[in-house]
């Protein structure tokens, strides 16, 4: 496991100084962390932020990755989504 390059996007008007999830981040900057199991709920949730940009974590590690179609196979997500007549999603068990 290597670095995950993050950089931080500051909106127009705001500071250009962050700091969140146990770092300090500066406008356009990168900040290196580590892509360890110690920090994969921080870089799960800066990769799904939209003012964070983050480079070179494995693609093991990032969220998402898994289809339902694989989770289902692992026997994760135990119900099904189906429509009622008013076009609105139903979960049944499987």
């Amino acid at each position: 496991m290597g670095n995950v390059s993050v950089t931080y996007k500051a909106p127009e008007g705001e500071n250009k100084v962050l700091e969140a999830y146990g770092h300090t981040f500066f406008d356009g900057k990168p900040t290196e962390i580590e892509d360890t199991p110690a920090n994969k709920d921080v870089l799960d949730k800066i990769e799904s932020h939209p003012l964070f940009e983050a480079t070179g974590r494995s693609a093991a590690a990032s969220p998402g990755q898994q289809s339902k179609a694989d989770a289902k196979a692992a026997g994760y997500g135990g119900e099904e989504e189906d429509d009622n007549e008013d076009g609105k999603a139903k979960k049944k068990a499987r």
